[in-house]
């Protein structure tokens, strides 16, 4: 979501060269809105190349403490773009992928001699427990409908080595995530969760279906682009003892708030009408 910014900047201060910090680095390569960009924790020099003595704009604010983020009344990049004060005309996302790098991954995934399915059950960076019950599915919900899919599709599951498998499905977890970015490319149907697959899915204009265990669609999601359902299952009352700001800590580290009894949070029936 923030390349969708970085283009609205560009847009609005034309005669600036863009200068991007990011802690994902892989996400910018090659975009056409940033003159450089730096990975986090890695700006030899920063200040004085940039800052000091120069007529430097700087764009940093934190769009998830805004009231509208936290009452999920808007979308991510429209609320971003105000607080940096750039007006926001709905610019889009963006990965750029050379055509050498999908060659390598189509090399890799024609052998299948199947249509891909892409699947991204669980998602996350580092965090102490690998299932997030906030917005991962619980295989057990999903394992007679892959079965399904399999007879059709070369499904590759997008997770780590830590996070469930399927049996019979392959995985893929690599060091360049960008490998990830073309899998998602050549993919021809995509069963996705509100993690990195989603936004990439966006950036490269693939829609897909995206499951949320919780309603977070306006703010992190794409309602007009991808098939978002959104779980029905019943919930009970928690108590949110530990929730300041947001209600729940995406990693789901707030096991005692789980508000679900049952592992069947989605109907079947309707995720594979939608993919």
């Amino acid at each position: 979501m923030a390349t969708a910014v970085a283009a609205a900047i560009s847009k609005n201060h034309p005669e600036r060269k863009l200068i991007v910090v990011s802690s994902w680095p892989a996400v910018w390569i090659n975009n056409p809105d940033i003159s450089r960009f730096y990975p986090m924790g890695l700006a030899l020099y920063f200040y004085e190349d940039y800052i000091k003595d120069k007529d430097t704009l700087i764009f940093k604010s934190e769009p998830y403490h805004h009231q509208d983020f936290i009452n999920k009344k808007r979308s991510l990049p429209d609320i971003w773009c105000e607080q940096l004060g750039v007006n926001y005309k709905n610019e889009e996302t963006k990965i750029i992928l050379t055509l050498s790098e999908k060659d390598k991954m189509k090399t890799r995934l024609r052998e299948a001699n199947k249509p891909v399915l892409a699947l991204q059950t669980n998602g996350g960076g580092c965090q102490d427990y690998p299932i997030s019950w906030v917005r991962d599915v619980p295989l057990e919900n999903l394992t007679k409908l892959i079965e399904g899919f399999q007879q059709e599709y070369k499904i590759i599951h997008i997770r780590k080595k830590d996070q469930p498998s399927i049996d019979g499905v392959d995985y893929m977890e690599t060091d360049n995530i960008r490998d990830l970015f073309c899998l998602i490319d050549y993919s021809s149907k995509r069963l996705l969760i509100d993690s990195f697959a989603q936004h990439v899915a966006k950036a490269l204009f693939k829609p897909s279906v995206v499951l949320w265990p919780l309603d977070n669609v306006k703010t992190l999601g794409y309602p007009s682009f991808h098939k978002n359902i959104i779980s029905t299952a019943k919930k009970r009352k928690t108590h949110l003892t530990d929730s300041y700001l947001a209600d729940y800590p995406i990693d789901g580290s707030n096991l005692h708030e789980n508000p679900f009894d049952t592992n069947f949070i989605f109907d079947t029936k309707v995720i594979k009408e939608a993919v």
